[in-house]
């Protein structure tokens, strides 16, 4: 049985002052220092991609301790940036991410998991049991659990019956992850039960202000930021460009180009998705083979991976996504990167079949990027993404992204270069928007991503 669609409706308002509401609401994070060196995740990375996009990993870039079976792939392999938030009155650490739309947390009665930050429903007086079966896959491994609602409070803002995953069963990987359990930042119409995510709730219970919220991803531990609301100009640099949202599902949006040194490498149309949960910038596997050839880089058959001499990153290269008004550019001294290991690899990565670009946090920790809903009672009517450079960066330059986390009074609204304004939030709770909504659009020449029960391998 699923949950129904009128649960997601039966929505109390929180009570909290005006001056709360429209004043914005950061939360730091916390970069995890990764157990792994980065050469040796990239498989995981893109085995759970593969899982969430229904693309598959090339042949050429499965190790061989993959193609002979003997060893499973974890999903424990990209960056995770998260932070804090109270279920229930008890604290857990959550990552926080655009790439899903799930929220669970792990429940007290999982025995496998030493060290970790549990949810015991019996601790809580919100707590109500829904009962549906949660089932989400993630690389070789998948989170099991019921469905139940609770207050979620994140940076101060409380949401009430808010739909979760109470995971009883967590495979084989999740212990060496740093945080406790997910809060997805897409749109509620790919969550595994079709549910509104805890930001789509916060805007219909009028818990906060704007339908927005920005991300700061820091190359240090500390220093990275979610703000809730509007966005936080002390972390970036003259205006925002902001290109709509293709259609509701993912931060989904339109690339006009791939350009190596300016020049076209696929000049047909793409689409791309902001991903704060993904570590590399992925793609199809033509294009991406294209650009690795461009840069220099070779492939290691026997690792999965694409290395590149650490000398080339005095190169003067750059590859490029130009959107509507703006290029998304990467130098060579962002694009390759440490492998943990005393040398280098491409953060460009290949999936054959994958119907879209995947810009993970090498490219949004030099932009500061800004989620926008639109208009939540009307199918989301105005969605879009913004990006502005982070403080220290510059267009053909290294990205900055090390500075501290501002504080919570920093701003008290959107982004001030937006000039079609936000769109309104106090209109009537939604129908079933968010419960029935359209699946996530994808390339033309490409087939449709398997989402409805699958999240992808960013979360571990």
């Amino acid at each position: 049985m699923k949950v129904t669609a009128t649960f997601g409706l039966a929505l109390a308002v929180t009570s909290v002052s005006a001056a709360a509401i429209n004043r914005g609401h950061a939360i730091p994070l916390t970069k995890a220092p990764k157990k792994a060196p980065l050469g040796k995740r990239v498989p995981g990375i893109l085995n759970g991609l593969a899982q969430k996009f229904g693309a598959t990993v090339p042949a050429a870039l499965r190790p061989a301790h993959l193609t002979g079976g003997s060893e499973p792939i974890s999903n424990v392999q990209n960056e995770e940036y998260f932070g804090p938030a109270t279920i229930g009155g008890q604290t857990l650490q959550l990552l926080y991410d655009t790439g899903s739309a799930d929220l669970w947390v792990p429940d007290a009665s999982v025995s496998s998991l030493p060290g970790k930050n549990k949810y015991d429903p019996n601790q809580s007086k919100t707590y109500q049991s829904i009962g549906d079966d949660f089932n989400i896959q993630y690389g070789s491994g998948q989170a099991v659990g019921k469905t139940a609602s609770e207050t979620v409070t994140v940076a101060g803002i409380t949401v009430t019956k808010q739909v979760f995953g109470d995971v009883t069963d967590e495979g084989q990987n999740p212990q060496a992850s740093d945080f406790d359990g997910i809060c997805g930042f897409s749109f509620g119409s790919i969550a595994s039960d079709k549910q509104p995510t805890w930001f789509e709730n916060a805007v219909t219970q009028k818990a906060i202000a704007k339908p927005v919220f920005s991300f700061f991803l820091s190359s240090t531990a500390d220093g990275s930021e979610m703000f809730l609301g509007g966005s936080n100009p002390s972390h970036y640099t003259g205006e925002v460009t902001y290109v709509p949202i293709d259609k509701p599902g993912y931060w989904q949006f339109g690339l006009k180009d791939i350009t190596f040194n300016g020049a076209s490498i696929s000049p047909s149309l793409h689409e791309a998705i902001a991903d704060t949960g993904t570590s590399l910038v992925v793609g199809p596997t033509a294009d991406v083979t294209a650009i690795n050839k461009k840069i220099g880089a070779t492939l290691n058959s026997q690792q999965g991976i694409y290395t590149i001499p650490c000398s080339k990153r005095n190169d003067k290269d750059t590859v490029s996504f130009p959107i509507d008004g703006l290029t998304i550019s990467l130098t060579a001294n962002e694009y390759i990167l440490d492998d943990g290991q005393g040398g280098c690899i491409s953060t460009f990565a290949p999936l054959d079949g994958l119907p879209v670009w995947i810009l993970g946090d090498t490219v949004l920790r030099k932009y500061y990027s800004i989620y926008d809903m639109g208009d939540i009672t009307n199918n989301y009517s105005g969605a879009r993404i913004g990006f502005a450079l982070v403080n220290g960066a510059s267009s053909g330059g290294s990205g900055g992204g090390s500075g501290p986390a501002a504080p919570t009074t920093a701003t008290d609204g959107p982004a001030p270069t937006t000039t079609d304004g936000p769109a309104p939030t106090d209109g009537p709770a939604p129908t079933t928007t968010a419960t029935d909504g359209p699946a996530p659009t994808t390339a033309t020449d490409g087939p449709e991503p398997t989402t409805t029960a699958t999240d992808d391998g960013s979360w571990f």
